[in-house]
Order: structure tokens, then C-alpha cells, then sequence
């Protein structure tokens, strides 16, 4: 079964991957990077800069951070794209270019929770196979987070 794709200079890379992929699924991981499509979720694995050009919504962007989710909202070419993080209430916390390399599929079977463990401080606990565990304190829940994915990530088999 062959897949079709549109005929654009980005997916001109990405045919060239499917044909000996034969209809690989989506985060393939093609050499040392995933290939990834335009809406698919993705986790940053790490930061190849600290800093970057950034936009959001006015008085909540913020710079990425290592397990901070979101989704491809255009491929640039064959190992860039651009990624969107939305917060909690909706609001765009980044969008930002990233490299294939520095993005991870997110983390399947595991499931996180958040929670306010005193006044202005949370608690992010995180529980995978094989009964594994991760735990993250912040004064900033989505820190909190960010931080416990992070660590969720080390141990992705």
C-alpha cells in the first residue's frame, strides 16, 4: 500500500522517507530525528539554544522548556517546523521554530496530574509502565509540569 502525499517542496523529503517507510506512522524516526507532520503533538526533548525567537499571547509568552507539549503547525522543510504551546486556559504560552532533533512523540502511558499542594505551591506527579514514577514542587504549575515530562522522558524505553 502506497501513500499518497501532496506534492509541495517540504513534502518532497518526506515522500522520499514513505517510500521506504511504506505508510510509516506519524514521529517515524528517520536516522537520528522523527519526522513529523503539520498537527501532530510533540514534546520538546531538549533546547538546542537556550533562548529563541518567540510570539504568544500578550503578557503570557514565555521561552520553551524541556517537556513543555504542543503541536507542529508548519513543517518549514525537511528538519525544521513550527510549534505551538497553548496553556491551560487556551491562551498561546509560545510559537516557535524548532529542529526535528530537539522534539520527542509525546509520551505514551504515562499520565501526569497537577495539584496545588499548598498556597502558591504545585505539585506535578507523573505515573508510566512498568510502574514507574516521576514528581516535581514549583510555585509555577506548568513549570511543575514541564519538569516532571522532563523526567518522564529519561526514562522513555
Amino acid at each position: 500500500m502506497r501513500r499518497e502525499l501532496s506534492l509541495t517542496a517540504v513534502d518532497e523529503v518526506l515522500i522520499v522517507a514513505a517510500d521506504f517507510l511504506r505508510a510509516s506512522p506519524r514521529g517515524t524516526v528517520v536516522g537520528v530525528a522523527a519526522v513529523f507532520h503539520e498537527f501532530d503533538a510533540v514534546v520538546v526533548q531538549c533546547l538546542s539554544v537556550p533562548t529563541r525567537a518567540v510570539t504568544g499571547t500578550a503578557g503570557m509568552v514565555r521561552q520553551p522548556r524541556v517537556g513543555d507539549c504542543g503541536a507542529v503547525v508548519h513543517v518549514l522543510d525537511s528538519e525544521r517546523c513550527t510549534v505551538e504551546c497553548v496553556d491551560g486556559s487556551g491562551m498561546t504560552a509560545w510559537l516557535a521554530d524548532f529542529s526535528f532533533a530537539e522534539l520527542a512523540p509525546p509520551l505514551d502511558h504515562w499520565k501526569f496530574d497537577v495539584r496545588e499542594v499548598s498556597a502558591g505551591v504545585y505539585r506535578a506527579v507523573g505515573s508510566g509502565p512498568r510502574n514507574m514514577s516521576v514528581e516535581s514542587t514549583d510555585t509555577d504549575a506548568d513549570k511543575a509540569l514541564a519538569d516532571c515530562r522532563a523526567f518522564a522522558l529519561r526514562y522513555r524505553a
